[in-house]
């Protein structure tokens, strides 16, 4: 599992957590934590443990809170041990205390414990949503995979009158616990609130069909529903009977109603809790139709017999509260003799950037070298301006000697344990370019670091770094980093910043604008251009690293003055071979032009690293991007990079994002960087539409090994930031609109902006060249429509690529059939439709129009399969249904209009159609 650090920065208030800041220039096998989401939540003996709830900085202090966390989680426990049919509930919660408050003798020091991996955070909200208090889980993963978070606000959970409006407090919480533990989806309706179903009918979205209610107009306040095509207009809802008796499924579909208290199941001789596979929700889409009961059953938590129901003498957690500690960072030079040169140089000048640009005041920091053996260099030092001069004077000149992981390992440990000091958090990232030669060994010290709870943070410095260290980051839930050391990446000052960013309060925080690496022949220049947003431009500087050899830097700002070597924001810092425009004050809004020229005659490789801060005026746009895995077994294992845009809680859409994946070298030696474009459509990878998060899959591999992003971000004319959406939550949970509703006014365009995010490294293993690894993947926006008094239908799809959501496939086969469990089990005895078109690349939009041969009162159902060059298929896409009822004159066969139809519903009112009767939806 992953500790994801997507929307870390656009969700997190101020932070702090112990670092080893380990950087190794230089097999094994590792336990691998047993992490959930964020944090590393387990369940034994039916009992969840090491959940974290974290209190934002941003939360004023006050003592009842902390008592209605308590109340409000052990009702949740106990209606959870109820719901999962007596096999889980919560037996220990941590609670972080934010390091503002006051400190009281029963919190206790944390150790491993911070914001970022967090399972529960306790934080405000936007107020431009229609629900400012409404509970939600960042998710982006597929079905069955965790989410990031839940985030809760003081308000809902101090002000019962604000929690009734969403539900009882324990049905709630579970109902955002099965979000994020178990991977399942709402059921609720989003946009899709009715389906054509069999016999003619049409039901409203909801689980179990077996839950009653009739349809109202919340426009006219009662049930006289208008029709458009065929369709309840978007103001016509289903209303449930909120009066109904027994029990029924499914908390997923409303945690609101009283008689609602279980998991919808596939148990048909529980027809209350009955899973109705044919609604078009989430679940159905995402989990292609099966219900949450069968996705908790495959769930590593209940999975192979584990956690079988039992009765327990107790279901009240235990409650342990710490406090922050301040931030720590040991850092761990390696020396070694493989690090001369090049490596060195910008080792140094990326060190220079983290201590002297990246580390906030207050941090602690020391700092270790190490070779054949290890010295420590500095003990913990409290970061101000006085200080930082003390550590950038004992970054290492030289390299030499063997290379002792485990000795630069035990001395980062023996910093953090100076002075009796615990060392439970330290994150260790371990930088290397070569394998290890000289005992002690990193095996030797893996059990203590794991038993000391550090963390470890790795940079691979070239792929000769020792393959064991990424087993360790995964033992001890860190974050992996790859600087290839070729031409055109910066990857080493982006993984340093990413680092530094980790545990900083986005007041604090620094804002990467710009990331790359360029080669500047002698005698040539180099012309780049900055924009610097409404949104940021506190502390900016502009960092340039170079060789020995001196180059000529003009920067122009977006009024017109030129920043050059004999003004005051410009230095020099010839130690390092770094020169840095330092713009005082708030930077001015526009483009900031850059020209370098190297007068030598000798060509350079020159970095450029643009860093900014917000300003008082707004929250800033921040970009995060992750990987959904951090080790990649191929062909099997599919790997995923997710991209967060966002301002503040709200999603930024239509941006441009690229990634610039970094690969091993192939057969013939060699690799390019390849370039990828994130989408968020709601197809392939990505989860759903405009919700910020952008996703794609990484199908292209070169070899075994590392694999390294950068993603850039920049806006499009029609980009715009959402302000009444919550970034990575999607469908009605959002903001709490009316189907139907829109949010123009909430809707700003964005102006031009700039971004760069390291999701870091991850590892392929088992790579075999020239197969066909990955089929097309499975369309699930499958869509019908119809003309009014034609009996032709169009359907409608993004299209998907050869490779999951990469390429063009070869063509298309659609399936069609009057039953939808045919369909739905067994697609292919269907009647077959071959799709005469010619497939689009991956992305654009597709579609198709036949000519149906039977009318009258019928429902048909469609799915859809892409074949690619290779005669690989992808896995059958939703199902979309429609439904044709045609009324005619018995004598002359014209259409009558309008008619009556009876909605499927109990309770329900006739509602007024015209001729022709059309439902299509999506599951």
């Amino acid at each position: 599992m992953v500790r994801p650090s997507v929307l870390k920065t656009a969700f997190l208030g101020k932070g702090a957590m112990v670092a080893i800041f380990l950087v190794v220039i230089s097999s094994g096998n590792w336990p691998v934590a047993n992490a959930c989401g964020r944090g590393s939540i387990y369940l034994e003996n039916n009992g969840y443990r090491q959940i974290l709830i974290a209190i934002s900085d941003n939360v004023p202090e006050d003592a009842a809170l902390l008592d209605r966390i308590k109340d409000v989680f052990t009702r949740a426990s106990a209606f959870l041990y109820e719901i999962t049919k007596k096999r889980a509930f919560f037996e220990e919660i941590v609670v972080l205390i934010p390091k503002s408050w006051s400190n009281k003798p029963d919190y206790v020091p944390a150790t491993n414990q911070t914001t970022e991996v967090s399972n529960i955070v306790v934080d405000r909200m936007n107020p431009d949503l229609e629900q400012p208090h409404k509970p939600f889980v960042i998710r982006s993963g597929q079905c069955g995979q965790p989410g990031w978070y839940m985030q809760l606000t003081p308000e809902y959970l101090t002000d019962t009158t604000i929690a009734e409006q969403h539900g009882s407090y324990e049905k709630v919480i579970a109902h955002e616990w099965a979000h994020l533990r178990y991977g399942v989806f709402g059921e609720y309706p989003d946009d899709h609130a009715f389906y054509a179903a069999e016999n003619a009918e049409i039901e409203a979205t909801r689980c179990s069909k077996a839950l009653r209610g009739q349809l109202i107009d919340y426009v006219k306040g009662n049930g006289d529903c208008d029709f458009e095509n065929g369709l309840p207009t978007a103001s016509c809802q289903f209303k449930d009977d909120q009066e109904a008796s027994g029990k029924y499924g499914s908390l997923m579909y409303s945690h609101k109603l009283d008689h609602v208290v279980w998991f919808c199941d596939n148990d048909t001789n529980s027809p209350n809790t009955l899973h109705n596979r044919q609604a078009p929700n989430a679940q159905n889409r995402n989990c292609d139709g099966k219900s949450v009961w069968e996705i908790l059953r495959s769930h590593q938590d209940f999975a192979g017999g584990a956690n079988l129901p039992r009765d327990v003498p107790s279901t009240v957690p235990t409650f342990r509260f710490v406090k922050y500690r301040s931030k720590r960072t040991v850092i761990v030079l390696d020396i070694s003799g493989s690090m001369v040169g090049n490596k060195l140089q910008k080792l140094r000048q990326a060190v220079t950037i983290y201590i002297q640009n990246v580390a906030v005041d207050g941090d602690m920091i020391g700092m270790v070298w190490f070779s054949t053996s290890a010295s420590i260099k500095s003990y913990l030092t409290e970061v101000k301006n006085s200080t930082r001069q003390q550590l950038l004077n004992v970054i290492p000149k030289e390299a030499r000697g063997g290379t002792s992981i485990g000795a630069g390992l035990q001395k980062g440990i023996e910093v953090l344990s100076s002075g009796g000091e615990d060392p439970a958090g330290g994150v260790i990232l371990l930088v290397t370019d070569g394998k290890e030669n000289t005992a002690p060994y990193l095996t030797d010290v893996k059990d203590q670091i794991i038993s000391k709870h550090i963390v470890v943070d790795t940079v691979a410095v070239t792929e000769d770094a020792d393959q064991q260290i990424e087993e360790l980051v995964e033992a001890t839930q860190g974050f992996s980093y790859f600087f290839s050391d070729k031409r055109g990446s910066n990857a080493l000052n982006e993984a340093l910043v990413s680092i530094g960013q980790r545990g900083a309060g986005i007041e604090q925080r620094p804002i990467q604008l710009s990331s790359q690496s360029v080669v500047i022949k002698g005698n040539h220049s180099y012309e780049d251009k900055v924009i610097i947003d409404s949104t940021i431009g506190r502390n900016t500087e502009f960092l340039i690293g170079h060789s020995s050899h001196d180059i000529i830097i003009e920067m122009t700002t977006p009024s017109g003055r030129r920043i050059s070597r004999n003004d005051s924001e410009y230095i020099t810092d010839a130690v390092f071979s770094l020169t840095r425009i330092k713009i005082p004050g708030v930077a001015e809004k526009g483009q900031w032009k850059l020209s370098i020229k190297n007068p030598s005659s000798i060509e350079q490789s020159v970095t450029i690293t643009v860093i900014s801060g917000k300003t008082d005026q707004s929250d800033p746009i921040v970009t995060t991007a992750t990987w959904a895995k951090k080790i990649v077994q191929f062909p099997d294992e599919r790997q995923i990079l997710y991209v967060s845009v966002s301002q503040g809680l709200a999603p930024v859409l239509q941006a441009n994002v690229t990634a610039i994946l970094e690969r091993p070298d192939d057969a013939n030696g060699t690799a390019p960087s390849l370039q990828l474009t994130l989408r968020d459509n709601g197809a392939g990878a990505d989860l759903a539409n405009d919700d910020g998060i952008y996703a794609i899959y990484v199908t292209k591999y070169t070899d075994n090994g590392r694999y390294d992003v950068k993603v850039k971000v920049t806006a499009t004319p029609v980009s715009v930031v959402v302000k009444n959406k919550i970034v990575g939550v999607s469908g009605s949970g959002a903001a709490g609109r009316k189907r139907g509703q829109r949010d123009t006014g909430f809707r700003q365009n964005i102006e031009e902006f700039q971004r760069v995010a390291s999701a870091g490294s991850f590892k392929l293993h088992n790579f075999i060249e020239g197969i066909d690894a990955f089929p097309p993947g499975k369309v699930t926006d499958l869509r019908v429509s119809v003309d009014d008094g034609t009996e032709e239908v169009t359907l409608s799809w993004t299209a998907t690529g050869a490779d999951l959501d990469q390429g063009t496939v070869s063509s298309y086969v659609l399936w069609k059939s009057k039953d939808f469990n045919t369909v739905f089990s067994s697609h292919r005895k269907a009647v077959r439709v071959d799709v005469n078109i010619k497939p689009q690349t991956a992305g654009k939009q597709e579609t198709y129009t036949i000519r149906l041969e039977e009318t009258g009162s019928v429902t048909y159902y469609f799915a859809l399969e892409a074949v690619d060059d290779g005669g690989n298929v992808s896995p059958r896409s939703n199902i979309a249904s429609v439904l044709l009822h045609v009324l005619k004159h018995e004598n002359d066969g014209e259409s009558l209009s309008p008619s009556k139809h009876t909605l499927n519903l109990p309770s329900m009112v006739g509602c007024v159609v015209g001729s022709l009767v059309l439902m299509y939806r999506s599951r």
